[in-house]
């Protein structure tokens, strides 16, 4: 269990570039040092810049000048987008800063390819300080720029390497190695890191790596013309490295460790198969470079040793030239230097919620509850069972002035603990949901958060809570709800299996002379809810019933929004989804049970019997233990969706729906740049950023998607949108109960 747990845990970041934690205002744990762009999940040209920008006037607004000598105010390590939008800020607040950038000046535009064409997505944000910024070639770009930005060449110190930061008091001593390869100690009050995630391309690491015919990066094509080229590597980066050498003539040798190119944009799998059959290009899937050597006694060849993966056989290439463009690695050497929290390496700060938030609900659903000790006994289990179906008073015994003070009579009902707990419910939900409001500004997430907790408010509490009981002691709708029941109401608005009660009832549960009318006509409204009605919204709407009604996923989307990004991804996750059809089938058996002990099919005292023990025991372990305490505790640690993902069995009854049924689905354009954003944003742990460069439609054939929309929100280019593409597949019934997935998977 210990082994499961930790790998869980360190699923959460699996394949994301590792970033530093930090608040909303780029602020981090340590005072007085921020970090912003893409190091702060603002990956493209101009959300990096309007970042940097915003963070730069908010550090002007706030200036104290400081009682040290210092060499600036503010030091700006990295000297791309995000930092020069900083730069502009200070500059116009006249606030001293210097930069530093261990390259040049923008060094990752001005890295891509001869001619490599920029485009400014979105088109509709404009620059800070309308600095020009349209459709153009790079050269074109980094000229305007050059020119536009001059006011800030002077504080731009190029080719100085950060090496250490130190804090002493209120002042950061910053060790720089200069180009003279000296170090230098230079003191400011502030600083940010605009560094990007990436430092230094990644390398093969294997023996002759560091010849001069090998290189990291393709800046310039034509002078490869005619020439025999190796290229290592099957993003998008690799291809498109492949496919300009192709254009010019060179002979290339593309080598990929994986199957196919399924990492690369479309665009350029497509342009790379019009190749396939032409002279000028080799691929050697499902190979490893082992080793590069001198051919000979040449300085101008290399011979290059290949195996397939599955294979001790070598192979040997004879190369002119060869590109490793296998990616970058993070740039968390400074951020270690430093002490700087990452995501991946978080502390332990949420040691204790875990232990203190099951407690707290431990208790909370007990008095809630209204049962007179812990439980440790079959009778104190069938107590919850009772209490909780009949909505019993508050009266635990060890805290007599507490059902005391809780009690309350209404005019119309009194209530008990049973109503304040479904209260503060309410109310955590509402006030989370207004700040998510806040936090989620488009239309479509206002319009979603607005629906839970409307929802909430009215369907799960006010009616239930207030108006019915009102209604009731008037002596309406008596005959209806059979007597005082009001919570009758939740078996219209909580479906099956959810909630077991929700399509039973008996005429032994009733004191009415119609007591057998009216349980049958309530079976028959549960019945319907969640077998007519869930159905038909699933076939249209796919699961979003538990990000825009449930109310369990209104709490998750709330009160849990802020962990969100922690949900564990990859297949040891994925196939702990199968639990919720464990739990759902669990949930048909005990429902069976019930209606058969509720309505005395069988009188066979067998079946009584395995309806008391299942009844007590489903209740118990996945109603309060699954759904309650360890769904909510476990948020800090594997996302705000524990329950709803793993165990609960309605998700997994409407995702089955879902899978042969709806065509609801995330489509995507063709401008991902791979940022990660949506994956790291999505609370089920799915790749979405693998759909979205593969364009493959994201829907309930092929993933967990609940349609919460926050990808399509937190996507910088507006590449992700709600479409219908999806295609429901025929019937299967050996795979009825198996999670949907990716065919790459």
């Amino acid at each position: 269990m210990r082994e499961l747990w930790t790998s869980l845990l360190k699923t959460r970041y699996s394949g994301l570039p590792d970033r530093p934690v930090h608040h909303a205002d780029g602020s981090t744990q340590i005072p007085n040092l921020y970090v912003t762009g893409n190091l702060a999940g603002k990956p493209n040209i101009k959300s990096s810049m309007l970042d940097g920008y915003d963070l730069g006037t908010r550090l002007a607004k706030q200036y104290k000048a400081s009682p040290y000598r210092l060499h600036s105010a503010v030091g700006i390590v990295g000297c791309g987008p995000a930092g020069i939008g900083v730069a502009m800020a200070l500059k116009h607040h006249d606030i001293s800063f210097v930069i530093w950038d261990q390259g040049e000046a923008f060094q990752n535009i001005a890295s891509y390819p001869i001619g490599k064409w920029i485009y400014s997505l979105p088109h509709e944000w404009p620059l800070p300080e309308d600095l020009w910024f349209q459709d153009s070639s790079k050269e074109d770009l980094l000229e305007r720029w050059k020119r536009d930005l001059a006011h800030l060449e002077s504080h731009v110190k190029p080719h100085h390497a950060v090496e250490d930061i130190r804090k002493y008091k209120n002042v950061f001593n910053v060790y720089l190695k200069t180009p003279l390869r000296d170090i230098k100690v230079v003191k400011v009050a502030q600083i940010v890191l605009a560094t990007g995630t990436q430092s230094k391309p990644k390398r093969l690491e294997v023996q002759g790596e560091d010849s001069p015919l090998i290189h990291h990066r393709l800046f310039n094509a034509p002078p490869f013309a005619n020439k025999r080229v190796l290229i290592v590597g099957g993003g998008s980066s690799a291809v498109e490295a492949t496919l300009d050498l192709l254009e010019q003539g060179a002979h290339c040798k593309l080598i990929h460790r994986g199957k196919d190119f399924s990492k690369a944009v479309p665009e350029l799998r497509h342009r790379l198969q019009e190749w396939i059959k032409t002279p000028l290009l080799e691929i050697y899937t499902e190979s490893i470079v082992e080793e590069f050597h001198p051919f000979g006694n040449s300085d101008s060849q290399l011979t290059v040793s290949i195996r397939k993966r599955n294979s001790d056989s070598q192979m040997h290439l004879l190369v002119d030239q060869a590109f490793i463009l296998i990616g970058g690695h993070p740039h968390n050497t400074l951020l270690d230097t430093i002490g700087l929290n990452t995501e991946s390496k978080r502390p332990p700060i949420y040691t204790i919620w875990g232990p203190v938030c099951a407690i707290l609900i431990y208790l909370f659903y007990i008095l809630k509850s209204g049962t007179q000790k812990l439980c440790a006994t079959e009778e104190c289990v069938s107590s919850i069972v009772t209490a909780k179906r009949n909505f019993f008073p508050f009266t635990l015994s060890d805290l007599a002035h507490i059902p005391q003070s809780l009690q309350f009579d209404m005019g119309f009902r009194s209530v008990d603990g049973s109503f304040w707990g479904t209260l503060i419910y309410s109310m955590l939900i509402v006030g989370f949901g207004l700040k998510a409001m806040v936090k989620y500004p488009s239309k479509t997430q206002r319009k979603r958060y607005a629906s839970l907790i409307l929802f909430q408010a009215v369907f799960l509490f006010g009616i239930p809570e207030i108006i019915a009981p009102w209604i009731i002691s008037t002596g309406s709708l008596l005959d209806i709800f059979g007597g005082a029941r009001p919570w009758k109401w939740y078996a219209m608005v909580i479906p099956w299996p959810l909630s077991l009660y929700s399509i039973v009832d008996a005429p032994g549960y009733i004191t009415h002379p119609k007591a057998e009318s009216i349980a049958f006509l309530w079976t028959l409204i549960g019945c319907t809810v969640s077998f007519v009605i869930i159905p038909l919204y699933v076939r249209f709407q796919g699961q979003r019933f538990c990000s825009y009604m449930c109310g369990c996923g209104g709490l998750a989307e709330t009160v849990g929004d802020a962990f969100r990004s922690f949900a564990p991804k990859g297949q040891l996750a994925k196939r702990l989804e199968k639990f919720g059809r464990v739990v759902w089938v669990l949930a048909i058996g005990v429902t069976l049970l019930i209606l058969n002990d509720a309505w005395n099919l069988l009188s066979i005292s067998v079946l009584s019997n395995a309806k008391f023990f299942a009844e007590r025991w489903y209740l118990l372990m996945v109603d309060f233990w699954l759904a309650s305490v360890i769904g909510v505790a476990l948020y800090p640690y594997l996302g705000n969706r524990v329950w709803c993902r793993f165990a609960c069995p309605l998700r997994a009854y409407m995702e089955t729906i879902a899978k042969y049924t709806t065509k609801l689905s995330i489509d995507s354009k063709d401008t991902c740049i791979g940022c990660y954003e949506c994956t790291r944003q999505c609370q089920m742990g799915i790749s979405v950023h693998e759909f979205a460069l593969k364009q493959v439609p994201l829907s309930n054939q092929n993933s967990a998607c609940i349609q919460c929309g926050i990808c399509i929100e937190v996507c910088p280019l507006d590449v992700l949108h709600i479409g219908q593409t999806g295609t429901p597949i025929s019937f299967d019934f050996t795979q009825a109960l198996t999670p949907p997935k990716s065919n790459w998977e």
